[in-house]
């Protein structure tokens, strides 16, 4: 059993700047204060290099910690056996460390499924490699297009940011076949490949639609209004901080690891293919 000594919970953020990792924030603290824990924040900035050094700092100064970052093998082996509670917001391929998740096959699933009713034949996914979580959004993609017998044309944006996003967008908008409709790995990569679209005469919804994961405050009053997979950012954020004080009670067992299911949010990013 673990007994809280600092009245302290750590929680890691990739970058703090994404709007869908302060919504986690949010969710935590709620309830971190109804149960009279403080939370300490770390912003990893997207550093791909130092998240160990730093997760080792917030670890010696909490009593468990929450991560949702992008981490490689190595620091998730040295979280499994730092000594007190974790929770892992994301999915991971081992059961040694409690994780909350959105269902990310679940989204991009709903997406495609989505797409395919608006008459889209030619859909990209512009993901990104390095993020955990892209694989399963990817993986729903193509077994929803799979049904249709399509197939998408895959771009790799680097990190999920909307620079990334303005970056990759010529590529997909100019490349040898323009795709009917994009899904985006997320709300910032979308909202960055929009802003690219104005500047080269690309528009939206008429000429090609797009789509993203996260329902950011942002996606709502961009125009027009991004359609998005809510992959209920807060929701995770409360479920990962009640996980972690429950698993310091009974540490080291733990309860089972939660998977949230995503919501579809239809906006006015996309039009029928039969309109354009």
């Amino acid at each position: 059993m673990v007994t809280g000594q600092t009245g302290v919970v750590g929680l890691a953020l990739f970058d703090i700047r994404n709007p869908h990792h302060a919504n986690i924030m949010k969710g935590a603290n709620r309830v971190a204060l109804a149960h009279g824990y403080a939370l300490l924040v770390v912003d990893m900035e997207e550093s791909v290099s130092q998240e160990q050094k730093l997760l080792e700092m917030l670890s010696m100064r909490v009593d468990a910690l929450i991560v949702s970052a992008l981490i490689p093998d190595a620091t998730v082996d040295w979280l499994a056996g730092q000594g007190k509670p974790v929770s892992f917001v994301g999915r991971l391929p081992r059961n040694d460390i409690a994780q909350v998740a959105t269902d990310g096959f679940m989204a991009a699933s709903m997406l495609g499924r989505y797409l395919i009713g608006q008459g889209a034949k030619r859909v990209a996914y512009v993901g990104s490699g390095r993020s955990r979580w892209n694989a399963a959004r990817l993986d729903g993609l193509k077994s929803v297009l799979a049904e249709a017998d399509l197939e998408p044309m895959v771009f790799d944006a680097g990190f999920p940011n909307f620079t990334s996003g303005t970056r990759i967008a010529s590529s997909v908008f100019w490349g040898r076949e323009r795709p009917d409709a994009v899904v985006a790995c997320n709300d910032l990569v979308a909202l960055g490949m929009m802003a690219e679209a104005k500047a080269m005469g690309v528009n939206i919804p008429q000429d090609v639609g797009i789509v993203g994961f996260d329902n950011i405050p942002s996606s709502l009053y961009v125009d027009p209004p991004l359609t998005t997979v809510d992959m209920r950012s807060e929701d995770l954020g409360e479920a990962a901080m009640r996980q972690v004080l429950a698993n310091m009670a009974t540490f080291p067992e733990r309860e089972g690891n939660i998977l949230l299911e995503p919501r579809l949010l239809i906006r006015q990013s996309v039009q029928r293919a039969s309109m354009r």
